[in-house]
């Protein structure tokens, strides 16, 4: 009886409970032969301060190529800006209420630093992604840019799912006002929005994609999701399940795109595919596992003894740090 009631508690709520969950997912499919990776990845402003080198040289190594959901360079962002130049006669400011329109030219002015007409021209869409850019700091294709240079140690080929023109079309399947729409939810709920964000670093270390998919849903416009991310996901989706099982890929894609009853990992189970959360720590740089353990009082008792064996320091002063009991 309990686990009938267990059962229809799940329905109702609509969702999938996931025994373990990780950052880095190990993908198959009976009877392909090969076995892939999946690393979601965050764009926090704070993930700079995690290593994830040691996590993934060793799979990089073993792979036969690493492939992003997106790679972008210097001269794709700037065919992107060129590109999404709006050629008609509306703009933001036409759409936007008299109140929004204030906090937008203020937005524009202060994460842009640019001139609010250089951007009421620009897909509405377009500049909610550069604001959000602007929120991530240096966090923005952190991961990638050092995935990427893993693999180029290893002269590993790296390839690149979406393109700047699948981009553009994906932004252009949303209205103007829709997107309109999308820019004024965010620069309405900029606190909210950067709240979610580091709710959401928690749950990535913690390997909760499923929260992370959860929390995205409560804070975004429904049209974005349902219109821009769900065919962004489709088409990567399309991607992992041709290529992942004709050879070993290391697929480094979106943590937002992963998680959830809607999200990549979900539609590949159903599709038939194994996947295997693996243990993965990232540890800030420079510390180990053990460096926020608690330091023990120190006490003419509890004093460590050092003992100088090599005799290339015999004479050398040795300096104790008190505060973490170390010797160096």
């Amino acid at each position: 009886m309990k686990k009938i009631i267990f059962y229809v508690l799940i329905s109702v709520c609509g969702f999938t409970a996931i025994a373990q969950q990780s950052a880095l997912i190990k993908l198959s499919q009976p009877g392909s032969g090969s076995v892939s990776y999946i690393f979601a990845t965050s764009h926090h402003k704070n993930i700079i301060q995690y290593d994830i080198e040691n996590a993934l040289e060793k799979i990089i190594q073993n792979v036969n190529a690493i492939t992003f959901d997106w790679l972008q360079d210097d001269i794709q962002r700037q065919k992107m800006f060129e590109i999404m130049q709006f050629k008609g006669d509306d703009n933001v400011k036409k759409i936007y209420k008299r109140e929004d329109n204030i906090r937008y030219e203020l937005m524009v002015m202060d994460k842009l630093k640019s001139d609010v007409e250089n951007y009421a021209h620009t897909q509405p869409l377009y500049t909610t992604q550069l604001f959000r850019n602007l929120d991530h700091a240096g966090g923005i294709d952190f991961q990638n840019n050092i995935i990427f240079q893993l693999a180029l140690n290893e002269s590993k080929p790296v390839l690149s799912i979406l393109s700047v023109r699948q981009m553009e079309e994906i932004i252009y399947l949303m209205d103007f006002e829709t997107q309109a729409a999308v820019l004024s939810n965010y620069v309405n709920n900029a606190e909210k929005f950067t709240g979610t964000d580091d709710e959401n670093l928690k749950h990535y270390l913690n390997g909760n994609l499923d929260a992370i998919a959860q929390n995205i849903i409560a804070v975004q416009y429904a049209a974005y999701l349902n219109i821009t991310e769900n065919k962004k996901s489709e088409i990567v989706l399309n991607k992992i399940m041709t290529t992942a099982t004709q050879q070993s890929i290391l697929f480094v894609i979106d943590a937002g795109l992963l998680g959830g009853n809607n999200g990549i990992l979900k539609k590949l189970s159903d599709a038939g595919f194994i996947y295997e959360p693996l243990n993965i720590k990232m540890l800030k740089n420079g510390m180990t596992e053990n460096e926020n353990a608690e330091v023990p009082e120190v006490s003419a008792d509890n004093f460590p003894v050092l003992q100088i064996t090599e005799p290339a320091i015999q004479n050398a002063t040795v300096i104790i740090r008190t505060d973490t009991m170390k010797a160096f």
